[in-house]
């Protein structure tokens, strides 16, 4: 029997000479020298390799009967290699013979097999691995919702109409409800106070100093030289003293808020019946807006400023008739003085209204970076989107846009563009004017500014138009059932202030 091998291997070269494919499982490596003499006695006794003595050809000089009773001594093998179970068994003997294997082929005299208990501990490490890969993409999973749920929860009820097209914009009131001006609203104090049962000056006083400290207006909220004892009962006097016009609106009321009386100098509550404590909420914090703001700088609450004399007139009255003139003095210069009126030749003095005078002079996003960004913005109307800048670390989150259909009354022809795709509408327009205020505030004035760098407002655009349209916009948006921006008296710069809820 002689070598057969496999042509159709592939590894096979036949143009190289045969080299063994074999793996060299043993080798013999030279004995450590010895340092006792070798005598001739012992050297004998050395041990010689018998078969380095046999020629290289001795295999095949074996005639068949040797050559299978050899084979039998081997141990059974399968073919390797590409070699047959008989061609693997004659290859180990010609590495037998030429002294190149010396454990006649039999791999369990090198390799070791993995035992029953190896076996064991490998699969339970593998399963203890599938275990916490497991519980890692569970928390990692849990994680994921968990973060995703609280930033919709965050992001999107301001902009729930966008998910739910079929929810209709409540009609904007004609007075805007400041809910973060109820905490701090004098007004409401003084309302809190008379009806824990406190009557006088001074205990209405002491209230609304243990109760409602930061209602209580600085002294440069107030007149010069005024007391804030004096300002509480001129605001006492000015709800006493309701005025009456043939057409009802918010400025103006028939029924009194307090009831003074005069001979005792007390006051009382009096509760409105027909009205809802929200609708009478929402009046004393319109009515205390007139009666803190400046005449002089809001000529539109011109008609009003007689009724506010008359209240504080009728301090001056109230006053103890043993006062000496210096005391009257100074409460006489306390009331504020009403511009004279010009002469009707010449042209009336100009007063920009705070509303129309900006609060920040630089922005941070400038008209080209953010109007690329407006584009990626609309392109993906369902999502929320971050506009941000790489300068300043400015950012800030705005949710998805409002269904065209909900908006379309407040959509002006002259405002936008006409080629604008149907997700670009005003409001959303605004919101993202407002969400780029710096510090999240401003005045309508610095949200108009915003709004002009849009690349969708029509250039030739009226700034009379595009004022009116950012206020009613802002009014819409301050309206919904989750508001995003809500605006604020700023008592420092003297200006309603609007503010924006950035939820990033």
């Amino acid at each position: 029997m002689g070598f057969r091998g496999d042509a159709t291997d592939p590894d096979v070269d036949l143009t190289q000479p045969f080299r063994s494919r074999v793996p060299k499982l043993v080798s013999i490596g030279s004995a450590p020298p010895s340092i006792a003499p070798l005598n001739a006695a012992t050297a004998d006794d050395r041990a010689i390799n018998v078969l380095s003595c046999l020629p290289v050809d001795a295999w095949d000089g074996l005639t068949i009967e040797e050559k299978q009773s050899l084979v039998e001594e081997l141990p059974p093998l399968e073919g390797w290699w590409g070699l047959s179970a008989d061609d693997a068994a004659a290859e180990n003997l010609r590495q037998l013979f030429r002294g190149l294997n010396f454990h006649f082929g039999n791999p369990l005299t090198h390799f070791r097999f993995p035992s029953a208990e190896r076996d064991a501990k490998r699969a339970a490490d593998k399963a203890a691995f599938d275990r916490q890969k497991r519980t890692y993409i569970k928390q990692l999973m849990e994680s994921i919702v968990q973060h995703r749920a609280q930033y919709l929860k965050q992001v999107l009820p301001a902009d729930e109409l966008a998910l739910n097209p079929e929810i209709d914009i409540p009609a904007v009131p004609t007075v805007k409800e400041a809910v973060d001006d109820i905490e701090h609203s004098f007004f409401l104090a003084i309302q809190a106070a008379l009806q824990s049962g406190a009557s006088t000056l001074s205990a209405i006083w002491s209230h609304v100093q243990s109760n409602a400290p930061l209602a209580i207006p600085s002294t440069t909220e107030i007149p010069k030289d005024m007391e804030r004892e004096d300002y509480l009962h001129s605001a006492l006097l000015f709800l006493s003293r309701p005025t009456s016009s043939s057409e009802t609106s918010l400025t103006e009321w028939d029924v009194p808020f307090v009831v003074h009386n005069v001979e005792t100098n007390a006051f009382t509550w009096r509760n409105l019946d027909a009205e809802e404590p929200s609708e009478t909420t929402t009046r004393l914090l319109f009515l205390e807006r007139l009666f803190r703001m400046p005449f002089n700088e809001e000529p539109s609450m011109g008609p009003l400023e007689s009724t506010l004399q008359m209240a504080r007139k009728r301090l001056r009255e109230l006053d103890d008739a043993g006062a000496d003139k210096k005391s009257k003095t100074m409460h006489d210069s306390t009331a504020p003085q009403r511009p004279q009126q010009a002469q009707s030749s010449s042209l009336p003095a100009f007063t920009l209204k705070a509303a129309h005078r900006p609060l920040h002079r630089d922005y941070f996003l400038t008209r080209e970076p953010f109007q690329q960004q407006e584009l990626q913005r609309y392109q993906h109307p369902h999502q929320p989107f971050v506009y941000f800048d790489a300068e300043s670390g400015f950012q800030t989150v705005v949710g998805p846009c409002f269904p065209p259909i909900i908006v379309a009354p407040l959509d002006q022809p002259t405002i936008l563009l006409p080629e604008v795709a149907p997700q670009v509408t005003v409001l959303n327009v605004v919101r993202d004017a407002v969400a780029r205020l710096p510090k999240t505030c401003g005045t309508r004035a610095d949200v108009l500014t915003l709004l002009r760098m849009s690349m969708f407002v029509n250039p030739n655009a009226s700034l009379d138009d595009l004022d009116m349209t950012v206020a009613r916009s802002l009014d819409t948006l301050a309206a919904m059932a989750h508001p995003c921006v809500f605006f604020h008296f700023n008592n420092e710069y003297g200006a309603w202030l609007w503010h924006y809820i950035n939820r990033s």
